[in-house]
């Protein structure tokens, strides 16, 4: 029980609740439901109180892979990785009704396939990243406001110049930057860590990753209390298992840790 309410609880992103000391958590799962591709799900922090809210379909989207991000108008925004009317994934949003609306449906060209989840920036709009899309294949970043429901594709990733292949997810450090990884790509062809500028929409490659220090960066990054970004690589060397690493958004100096 002790590894199953863990598990959800990672999944879990947090919302509202008056009660402190026993949070409520809502999260989605990447299976299991009606038509067992996946479900939105609330539960008590302390692990009691479990109800599944919504099943989600091939209609709405589904197999999540991300969390939820509680925006500031109340609702929550996940991202599905298939399923939609075009079955390249969709942007989902949950309203205090527990109302599941699929607020819009990424077409291919303009993203496909997002792996991640979202962020809302200072500026109020949701960002996020594809893996693909119907033009070069390398992925997209994208901006959806909540207010008028309007996406917009903003970067297309090239590979060996940005990179490509984003799984992760977008974060904004305390410098108001944004930043992110791509799986592949890069002057390596081993993903890269990118810096992004809402203000004119473009990408600056921060670190070519490679062999000797850390290749492959999967998952998000995080910034600590001393001010350093941190993340993981997959690998390095010819069959190492791996890599902790720092990023001095400063100084834009990486450390293989």
């Amino acid at each position: 029980m002790r590894k199953t309410i863990t598990i959800i609880i990672m999944l879990a992103s947090f919302g509202l609740s008056l009660n402190a000391q026993n949070p409520l958590l809502w999260g989605m799962t990447n299976a299991g439901g009606t038509d067992s591709l996946g479900t939105i799900f609330k539960i008590s922090g302390d692990g009691t109180g479990f109800v599944s809210l919504q099943s989600l379909s091939a209609a709405t989207g589904n197999s999540p892979t991300g969390t939820l991000l509680h925006a500031n108008n109340a609702k929550f925004y996940g991202l599905t990785s298939i399923g939609g009317a075009n079955t390249k994934g969709t942007i989902i949003s949950l309203d205090t009704s527990n109302v599941m609306t699929d607020v819009h449906d990424f077409s291919g060209i303009a993203g496909n396939a997002p792996l991640g989840k979202l962020l809302q920036a200072n500026n109020g709009n949701l960002y996020g990243m594809t893996f693909y899309d119907d033009s070069m294949g390398a992925g997209v970043i994208f901006k959806y406001n909540p207010v008028n429901n309007s996406y917009a594709k903003l970067v297309t990733f090239n590979g060996t110049g940005n990179g490509q292949s984003p799984r992760g997810s977008l974060m904004q450090a305390s410098n108001g930057k944004i930043y992110g990884m791509c799986q592949g790509g890069g002057a390596n062809q081993y993903g890269t860590l990118f810096s992004f500028d809402t203000t004119n929409n473009t990408v600056t490659n921060l670190h070519s990753f490679d062999l000797a220090t850390g290749f492959n960066p999967f998952g998000d990054l995080i910034q600590a209390s001393n001010g350093l970004l941190y993340g993981l690589c997959m690998y390095f060397g010819t069959s190492g298992p791996g890599t902790i690493f720092s990023f001095d958004p400063t100084s834009n100096i990486y450390s293989d840790l």
